[in-house]
C-alpha cells in the first residue's frame, strides 16, 4: 500500500497549543475521529530505525508493505497536544506524522524526571461515542495480578450498536509458554461475563480466573531477527471481528501499551505485584 503522503516525514512540532476543538465543523470532527481505513482483523507493528524516524513505526496489515497507520512514541519529555507531559503514544489516522492524532495511550500521570514508577492503571484516549462530538473520551485499563497467579490488563467498553450497547469487561491474560501461539512470549485477550449491573464492574473487584471465556483476540512477539524489524502481531478472533471499529481501536491502543511495558520488561507479575503493594499502601483511593 502506497503512504497517503508522499513527502518526507517531519518532526512534529512539540511546544504549540493544540487547537480547540470549536474550530472544527460537524464534518471535519467525524473526519478527525473515524478511522480512514478499516482495522483489519490482522495487524502488525514495524520498527523505522533511521533517523528522524526511529521515533515512529508503522501499523500494517498482514505484510509489511500495507502501511495503514503511523504510530509515535513520546517521552513525555515535551508536551503534546493530548498526552501533555505524559509518557506513551499516539495513533496518527494515516502514515504521515502531519495526519491527525486518531487515539492516544499514556501513563495516568504526567513524567517526573526525579521519580518515575510503573503506575497500574493507563489512560487511553479514544473518538468519542456518539458521532459527531467533539472531544476525545478517556478510557482505563488496570494491570493486577489475577487469583491464579498471571499478570492481567483489563479494561470495558461499550459494544454493540446504537440501543443494544452495553459496556462489557475484558481481560487481557499472558500467554504461558507451553501454548503454541506464545513461543516468544504474549497475551490473550478475553471476553469476561457480564456483570448483573449493565454490564459494569468495578476495576477493584476480584479478578476471574478466565479459564471458561471466549479468547478474542491475541497479542504476539516477533522471535529471533524479527523482533528487530517487527514489534508485534495483534490478530481479532471469533466474535473479536463483530464488536466494530471503536472496540477494536480500543483493543488496539491497549495492546500498544503492554508492548510498551514488555519492551520496558514492565509486563510480567514481578512488577505488577510490587505497584500493587504500592498502591494498597497509598492513602490515595482508587
Amino acid at each position: 500500500m502506497v503512504d497517503k503522503h508522499e513527502a518526507s516525514v517531519q518532526l512534529p512540532v512539540k511546544d504549540e497549543e493544540p487547537p480547540a476543538y470549536s474550530r472544527y465543523e460537524d464534518e471535519e470532527s467525524q473526519a478527525r475521529y473515524s478511522p480512514y481505513c478499516p482495522l483489519p482483523s490482522t495487524m502488525n507493528a514495524y520498527y523505522q530505525w533511521s533517523p528522524p524516524k526511529a521515533h515512529t513505526f508503522h501499523l500494517c496489515g498482514a505484510s509489511k508493505e500495507e502501511r495503514l497507520y503511523l504510530i509515535e512514541l513520546h517521552s513525555g519529555r515535551h508536551n503534546h497536544e493530548l498526552l501533555g507531559r505524559r509518557p506513551g503514544l499516539s495513533l496518527h489516522n494515516g502514515t504521515s506524522i502531519r495526519d491527525p492524532v486518531l487515539a492516544t495511550m499514556g501513563d495516568e500521570y504526567e513524567r517526573d524526571d526525579m521519580i518515575y514508577a510503573f503506575k497500574l492503571n493507563t489512560i487511553i484516549q479514544l473518538p468519542p461515542l456518539q458521532p459527531g462530538s467533539r472531544g476525545m473520551t478517556n478510557e482505563t485499563m488496570r494491570a493486577a495480578i489475577t487469583d491464579d497467579r498471571v499478570a492481567a490488563f483489563r479494561f470495558s467498553l461499550e459494544v454493540g450498536v446504537g440501543e443494544k450497547m452495553t459496556r462489557e469487561r475484558f481481560e487481557w491474560r499472558k500467554l504461558p509458554r507451553s501454548e503454541s501461539d506464545a513461543k516468544a512470549g504474549g497475551f490473550k485477550l478475553v471476553r469476561l461475563p457480564i456483570s448483573s449491573e449493565n454490564g459494569r464492574e468495578g476495576f477493584s473487584s476480584v479478578f476471574s480466573s478466565a479459564e471458561s471465556c471466549e479468547v478474542v483476540a491475541t497479542l504476539g512477539w516477533a522471535k529471533g531477527f524479527s523482533s528487530l524489524v517487527q514489534a508485534f502481531s495483534l490478530r481479532l478472533l471469533n466474535s473479536g471481528n463483530e464488536m466494530g471499529e471503536r472496540w477494536t481501536l480500543m483493543v488496539l491502543m491497549t495492546a500498544l501499551r503492554i508492548w510498551w511495558l514488555h519492551v520496558g520488561g514492565k509486563a510480567n507479575k514481578a512488577v505488577i505485584s510490587m505497584a500493587e503493594k504500592s498502591h494498597n499502601k497509598s492513602s490515595a483511593p482508587w
